[in-house]
């Protein structure tokens, strides 16, 4: 549900693959790659929304790297979902975060969070992009 986009609802289903371009001890890149079947239902049914079926493709790309022998990790993934067959209508996530180990059991994550729709202000948003910053204190036993 993202009431900034004006969905109620969005779910997809798909078959696809992944390549694993890097992986070492302290590395990893991996690309997938998939074709969706994706129905998103609008927020605003009155505004001539109402429930919308597309196939779209799926690219994703993965990167996560520790640094400083572990004590620092950095991860971020990008997606990028066209429909099928009409490249100027898509949608973009953008994940990135970096943690800091400040002791074995303590950690402080810093994440931005962005999602781009093509189609969000068709549908009434007052924008295409939803963006976020996370700041975190994560604890492990």
């Amino acid at each position: 549900s993202s009431f900034e986009k004006k969905i109620e609802l969005r779910y997809d289903a798909g078959a696809g693959g992944k390549i694993n371009v890097l992986r070492s001890d302290v590395s990893r890149v991996d690309f997938r790659g998939a074709v969706l079947v994706e129905q998103t239902r609008s927020a605003d049914q009155n505004g001539g929304g109402g429930d919308e079926t597309l196939a779209r493709w799926l690219g994703v790309l993965r990167v996560r790297r520790t640094l400083d022998e572990g004590r620092i990790t950095f991860n971020s993934e990008a997606s990028y979902q066209p429909v099928f067959d009409e490249f100027s209508d898509f949608t973009v996530d953008f994940e990135s975060s970096i943690a800091f180990q400040l002791s074995e059991v303590i950690s402080l994550k810093l994440s931005l969070v962005d999602k781009y729709d093509s189609g969000a202000q068709d549908r009434g948003a007052l924008t295409n992009n939803d963006g976020q910053f996370f700041f975190s204190v994560l604890s492990s036993c």
